[in-house]
């Protein structure tokens, strides 16, 4: 069992510890700086570190929690639109200046759009939008920073630090071992060089307990292998994936699994680190499947 995984032991607490998009994270700095706060869009592939940075900079200002307003697109109902921002806006806080941090603006209607372009132009508010598209014009309002993909060496540097905290030493092609095998997935990464003896030998050749996760009776362990998978180092992107592919190769497989699990995938090729969509999803395939039996 890890003690704590990298991914969340290292993780930035501040800008500076920061290597990559270095063009974006100085203007950062210089906000915080002049304290000159103004609304802003980072804009960037999965995976180029929108939300540790995004994480870093309110750690770097010292905002209180109850000054944040996160919105995500799962956990809001439009109607509540009005409600939720009249009553962050509206509640007493010590600090004057609130933030509003909106995740995958994308998949919000537009009845939300036309809300949100009324907190602009509101005094002593900042609104944050982390986005891997573009897909609305914002340009008059907001500040838009475009970040890059993490690269090979990204990743090194990144190890390289770990190395010295942790007193490993990896070499060069070690690294790149490892990062292949990573697939450009941070947390995946860091996992193989933290568990490096925990690898599985099926890892290399892309085999997953397909007929368990697609048949078994028990959605109770149906979940318990994802989780194994989680542990192992699988992101949810590559479990989906898989399981799509598979699905799709095999002579035997409902259309209706197939609909279900690319609907999923659509969504991890959008954003990842959201543990509900795969859990929704093969719980869904189970009910498909058992659901009827079961409740009847």
């Amino acid at each position: 069992m890890l003690d704590s995984s990298w991914c969340e032991k290292y993780k930035p607490e501040s800008l500076s510890e920061i290597k990559d998009n270095d063009e974006v994270v100085e203007k950062l700095k210089i906000m915080i700086k002049t304290k000159l706060w103004t609304n802003f869009v980072l804009r960037g592939p999965v995976g180029c570190g929108k939300r540790t940075l995004i994480s870093a900079f309110m750690k770097e200002i010292g905002c209180c929690k109850e000054n944040i307003l996160k919105i995500y697109h799962s956990n809001l109902k439009i109607h509540d639109t009005r409600n939720l921002f009249s009553n962050f806006l509206e509640k007493k806080t010590k600090e004057k200046h609130k933030w509003i941090i909106i995740q995958n603006i994308r998949r919000f209607p537009i009845q939300f759009h036309y809300a949100l372009y009324n907190l602009f132009t509101m005094k002593n508010l900042t609104v944050i939008i982390v986005e891997t598209k573009e897909n609305m014009s914002v340009g008059q309002w907001c500040i838009i920073f475009n970040m890059r993909e993490r690269t090979s060496k990204d990743y090194y540097i990144i190890a390289k630090r770990i190395e010295k905290k942790e007193k490993r030493k990896w070499n060069k092609k070690y690294l790149q071992d490892t990062y292949s095998l990573s697939r450009n997935n941070l947390y995946t990464f860091l996992y193989l060089l933290q568990c490096p003896s925990q690898l599985p030998d099926n890892y290399n050749k892309q085999k997953l307990p397909y007929s368990e996760l697609l048949n078994h009776p028990s959605l109770r362990e149906r979940y318990n292998i994802i989780h194994d998978l989680e542990i192992q180092g699988y992101s949810h992107l590559d479990i989906v994936t898989h399981i799509y592919n598979y699905l799709r190769e095999s002579d035997d497989s409902s259309i209706e699994y197939v609909i279900e699990v690319g609907r999923t995938l659509t969504v991890y090729s959008n954003h990842d680190y959201n543990k509900l969509p795969i859990y929704a999803c093969f719980g869904r395939l189970w009910e498909m499947k058992y659901g009827a039996k079961k409740l009847s």
